[in-house]
């Protein structure tokens, strides 16, 4: 796929109890914050299988934009930007009326140049760096959430392609790719224990 920038560049006693108390309270998001634990049984259980759902409704990478347009999610910006035949771009978020945003690549495989919002979503990133993204219950193969652990990832997906965890840096960073060299990085927040960002391309 061809890349094109697009967009705006618009991620037991009571002492040690209540130790306990004021230590959780420092976490960036709190338990009543964080996405409830769900599951969906229509979702792949590999890694690679290209699905996420969302609302109970499952999309398969590349999926139309207005296919997600449909449950509410429409571009930031930029809607209007037309892109060439073949070619791909990025940049700008699909928000929907919670605030909750997914971003990603953009792809035109028709052969004709198009709107943005006549194209599709070929890679998925969505991370928690914002309030409203921190109880989105987007779910991926595996049934893994933005909630999961390290151990849930790799429980659900197996051995990693590569893992990195150096103990100075606040982010664990867990990288697949299978043959056809599409790729997932998901990055695991060291503080909260559970994702920070997950990342899938396609080829």
């Amino acid at each position: 796929k061809e890349n094109s920038s697009a967009a705006d560049t618009s991620k037991s006693d009571s002492s040690k109890e209540d130790s306990s108390k004021e230590d959780s309270s420092k976490e960036d998001s709190s338990e009543a914050e964080k996405p409830a634990p769900v599951t969906d049984a229509k979702l792949g259980s590999k890694w690679d299988s290209k699905q996420f759902s969302i609302d109970g409704k499952v999309f398969t990478l590349p999926c139309k934009l207005s296919d997600l347009k449909a449950i509410g999610f429409e571009p930031t910006s930029n809607g209007d930007f037309i892109i060439n035949p073949k070619q791909g771009a990025y940049g700008t978020s699909l928000k929907n009326a919670k605030d909750v945003r997914i971003t990603g690549t953009y792809y035109n495989f028709s052969d004709k140049a198009l709107p943005l919002t006549d194209c599709s979503l070929a890679d998925l990133s969505v991370d928690t760096y914002t309030s409203a993204n921190k109880t989105f219950n987007i779910i991926f193969p595996g049934n893994i959430t933005l909630n999961s652990t390290k151990d849930d990832v790799i429980k659900a997906y197996g051995t990693p392609t590569k893992m990195t965890d150096e103990k100075d840096s606040s982010l664990i960073f867990i990288n697949y790719e299978n043959s056809n060299h599409d790729k997932l990085e998901i990055q695991i927040s060291r503080k909260t224990g559970t994702i920070r960002s997950y990342y899938r391309t396609i080829t």
